[in-house]
Parts: C-alpha cells; structure tokens; sequence
C-alpha cells in the first residue's frame, strides 16, 4: 500500500528582485531604480552583482505607508528627543 503524498509546503522566498518589488509597488523597474537612488526607499540587500530585497522589510515599508527612510529616522528622532 501506499502512502499518501504530501504537498510540500509553500516556501515564501525572504530576497526577491528588482522586479518583485517593482510588482508589488505596481511601478516599473526604471522608477523603483529611480526612488532607490533618490533615498527614497529602503535599500537593497548586495550579493556580488546582484540586488535583492529583503522581503519582511519591504512589507513593512509598504505598511507604514511608504515613507522615505530618511523622513522616519527624523520623526523617530524628534520623539526621543
């Protein structure tokens, strides 16, 4: 007899690329390269040449509702201070 397969479970990547981030911001990959180079996004994780993004942070980011890292880092401080 047989046993029953078992479906593997999903597995949810934690480095996507440009293009998922892209997707997921419904905006090009020209204009992500854009907002990057601006400061206005988290920054992406390097390995070699590639570019990836971790994808925890960039949930987070997207809930807090997109803000420029560099603006929340000057809120967070105005309230310690």
């Amino acid at each position: 007899m047989r046993e029953p397969q078992t479906s593997m479970p999903s597995i949810r990547p934690t480095l996507i690329t440009d293009k998922d981030v892209a997707q997921m911001l419904k905006i090009s990959v020209r204009h992500l390269h854009r907002i990057k180079s601006r400061g206005d996004i988290i920054q992406p994780v390097k390995i070699g040449k590639l570019t990836r993004w971790n994808l925890e942070q960039v949930e987070q980011w997207i809930q807090s509702g997109c803000q420029s890292p560099e603006k929340a880092n000057n809120e967070g401080e105005r309230r310690d201070g």
